[in-house]
């Protein structure tokens, strides 16, 4: 039920993003803060292992930046293996806000970095889970919104996101 919700969430937010319906509402936030609250919903938070300095400072809009780590975070835990552990690195440049997730590649195999972020992308294997291809998508397309971007790179048997934020968005 909680797939279920996620997907109807999602399908929602890409709906609104079409519509031009969602628009920046900037305000000040602890970035440190929202990625520690985020970890204590999850049913299995001692998965995430989070590097961060005290607090990070950031001007963006909170509701985008939370769906994009949501969907970072719960896609590193729902395709990874469940014993592994996701590491969750955040710092900054004088700039922006940066932020690295990393996990073990579960049984699905590796996504294509290049189209990981494509509306609709699943890889093959993934169709054995729950799920919509809009995750990702929303993901880039709320970082460029705000001024960011992501990228996907394959370590080995790990994936790698990376995310840069601008510190205060315009």
């Amino acid at each position: 039920l909680r797939d279920m919700n996620g997907i109807i969430e999602r399908l929602l937010q890409v709906e609104k993003l079409h519509d031009d319906q969602l628009s920046i509402q900037a305000a000040p936030f602890d970035l440190i803060k929202m990625v520690y609250q985020l970890q204590a919903a999850l049913p299995n938070a001692n998965r995430l292992q989070i590097e961060a300095p005290a607090a990070l400072r950031m001007e963006s809009d909170a509701r985008f930046v939370q769906i994009i780590l949501s969907n970072l975070i719960d896609n590193a835990l729902k395709y990874s293996p469940s014993d592994s552990v996701i590491v969750l690195k955040l710092g900054q440049t004088r700039d922006a806000a940066l932020l690295r997730i990393e996990n073990d590649i579960g049984a699905i195999d590796a996504p294509d970095p290049n189209c990981v972020f494509d509306k609709y992308y699943r890889s093959e294997r993934a169709q054995a889970f729950t799920g919509s291809g809009l995750g990702l998508y929303l993901v880039k397309v709320l970082a460029e919104i705000l001024g960011g971007q992501v990228r996907c790179t394959l370590l080995g048997q790990r994936i790698c996101f990376e995310l840069m934020l601008p510190l205060v968005t315009k």
